[in-house]
């Protein structure tokens, strides 16, 4: 069982006052700093993960840019108060992280509810980003099709009064079972890599943090999001979004759907890969995200 942060030669950690939240940041840097010609790229993870989740991805991106990856409230080693769950107040977090670490504009790669934070960053806070990839998420912007409702049935389960509960103890079966469902077969953690994200649950304070990512989703942003109220449409950044073609929930063609006429997004689908992309494919992640930051990305000053 591990109970220290997991080590990745040549990632350093570092703690930042993000308005009074202490968020926890995995870096990675170029080896001669004459190589960081490029803007930082920031990494996002979803649940029910934290940075780690990046592991394959941060150090080939880090040879020309400052790689980022973020723990979200409540989620690795930042903070994890009692409130503050809602995807914007995230938002508001990951940018009060940038300004922290004197960032500027930077490149966001998100994934699940990540890619969700990423995409609201963008749309409220333009000034510090310069693209968006978004794996594995429909937009804020989309609503919910009838036909994809029914996977979202594991979300009542993390959100209700059990779901602290089911996030650290009974076997830690939901988070297992999501795993499970949500990898292909090829790309299935083993038990010693799934272990790095349960750990973090069995601390009651992110157990509760794990439920309220989807009670407050339940319970104050569905609602809108269903009237289409929720977010005021794409972002004017270039936009990519990846999609597995095994994933039972974002799949690509929901993902897709979020695309509206006139908006600078591409799609781009993931073979074989389920929800958990940048772990199951890593390459082929890197191969996309690279591809696309590199289209006309300016040179860092």
């Amino acid at each position: 069982m591990t109970s220290t942060m997991p080590e990745l030669e040549g990632v350093t950690h570092r703690y930042v006052d993000a308005e009074g939240l202490t968020v926890h940041v995995a870096v990675a840097k170029p080896a001669d700093p004459a190589d960081d010609v490029h803007p930082p790229v920031a990494l996002v993870h979803g649940w029910p993960q934290h940075w780690w989740c990046w592991h394959h991805v941060m150090l080939p991106l880090a040879q020309d840019r400052t790689v980022v990856a973020v723990d979200l409230r409540g989620h690795g080693w930042t903070d994890a108060p009692a409130s503050g769950y809602d995807k914007m107040t995230l938002a508001d977090d990951l940018y009060a992280t940038i300004i922290a670490l004197g960032l500027g504009k930077v490149d966001l790669v998100g994934h699940d509810w990540g890619g969700w934070t990423s995409l609201l960053l963008a749309q409220h806070h333009p000034e510090v980003v310069n693209r968006v990839v978004s794996l594995a998420i429909p937009a804020p912007w989309s609503g919910v099709p009838l036909r994809n409702v029914p996977p979202f049935v594991y979300m009542p389960l993390a959100a209700g009064p059990w779901g602290p509960w089911l996030h650290r103890s009974g076997g830690q079966a939901l988070i297992r079972a999501i795993y499970r469902m949500g990898t292909s077969r090829k790309g299935r953690l083993s038990a010693a890599e799934l272990e790095i994200y349960l750990e973090r649950y069995r601390q009651p304070d992110r157990a509760r943090a794990g439920a309220l990512f989807y009670r407050t989703f339940l319970t104050q942003e569905v609602r809108p999001l269903l009237r289409g109220t929720y977010s005021p449409g794409a972002p004017k950044q270039p936009i990519l979004m990846l999609a597995g073609t095994r994933d039972p929930v974002s799949t690509p063609a929901y993902v897709k759907s979020a695309i509206e006429p006139g908006s600078d997004i591409t799609f781009a689908v993931v073979k074989g890969s389920g929800h958990f992309i940048p772990e199951e494919q890593p390459d082929v992640v890197l191969e996309h995200v690279r591809r696309f930051l590199s289209e006309a990305s300016p040179v860092r000053d």
